[in-house]
């Protein structure tokens, strides 16, 4: 087999397992961004339901039920809270983990590219 066709089969293999790489790491850094996105979501779900069930069975003088929804849309804010937390803590981690994953995928090609000519200097050596 001529040393060009070595050089294209190892550079179309290296491909290929660098490609592999990085869409097994893209893709778990998927499920980080979908928690991103929903994190909020379901935090302001908990607080409509909370603000909900504050107003359920309301009776009695104007200072007493005040005192009541009040206690209740402040407990009720507590999702809210959380799903913000939750979802810029992941968004977060997703941007720094996505650098680090591009990083990854230059120095995959770099390592790439030195081991063909290596290869090369080796095959013209010989």
């Amino acid at each position: 087999m001529p040393s060009t066709e070595i050089l294209q089969a190892v550079d179309r293999a290296s491909r290929r397992a660098a490609a592999t790489a990085y869409e097994d790491m893209r893709r778990r850094l998927n499920h980080l961004a979908t928690i991103a996105v929903l994190a909020p979501f379901a935090g302001f779900l908990g607080t409509a339901a909370g603000i909900a069930n504050s107003f359920v069975g309301l009776g009695g003088s104007k200072g007493a039920i005040l005192g009541a929804v009040s206690e209740c849309l402040s407990q009720a804010m507590l999702p809210t809270a959380l799903g913000l937390l939750f979802g810029l803590t992941s968004l977060v981690f997703y941007r720094y983990l996505t650098h680090i994953l591009e990083r990854v995928d230059l120095e995959m090609n770099s390592a790439r590219l030195d081991l063909l000519n290596t290869l090369s200097r080796i095959r013209l050596g010989a």
